[in-house]
């Protein structure tokens, strides 16, 4: 079984150069908006029960801002590189889970969200955080908030959760 590594490549084509180590499974990166740095989820090599948030600092360092939580999902960036977003969950999985936003310099991190939340992104200025919430069992809204927690807004108050036949 082959670790899920991290590698760049000129996009001129050339070769590819890895930039994780064989011991961790890298599920999700995300490039900062100035191209210095990647954001990525990644957990040891045979382990999908907590990711960590890895913060890569090109040409090589790594920082761990994980904290006190699981990161799950793509991380994005907030536009002017200072935080990223990620769907998080408490070590304990009973725990509470949302959205949190992690510093990328010191790691300090905040819940800005708790709920069942499916996904989160920046709006392209930074000043609002756009999300999908599970209401019940087949029904989730789409909502923003400020990166505060302040000021959350119902866009589309429910929606119904379908699936096509091979989603099942």
């Amino acid at each position: 079984e082959f670790a899920r590594q991290l590698f760049v490549m000129p996009v001129n084509g050339g070769a590819a150069e890895r930039l994780t180590e064989e011991n961790v499974d890298v599920w999700s990166a995300a490039w900062s908006p100035s191209g210095k740095a990647i954001a990525f989820t990644a957990t040891p090599h045979g382990d999908t029960e907590c990711p960590s948030l890895i913060i890569l600092r090109l040409p090589g360092d790594l920082t761990d801002i994980s904290g006190d939580k699981c990161h799950f999902g793509a991380p994005q960036w907030r536009p002017n590189a200072l935080s990223v977003l990620t769907i998080c969950q408490g070590l304990n999985a009973s725990e509470v889970h949302g959205v949190c936003a992690s510093d990328s310099g010191s790691g300090g991190q905040s819940l800005v969200v708790e709920g069942d939340v499916d996904a989160a992104a920046w709006d392209p200025n930074g000043a609002t955080i756009a999300f999908a919430m599970q209401i019940d069992e087949s029904t989730r809204s789409v909502r923003t908030i400020e990166p505060g927690g302040r000021n959350e807004q119902i866009i589309v108050a429910a929606y119904p959760v379908t699936f096509a036949g091979s989603d099942i």
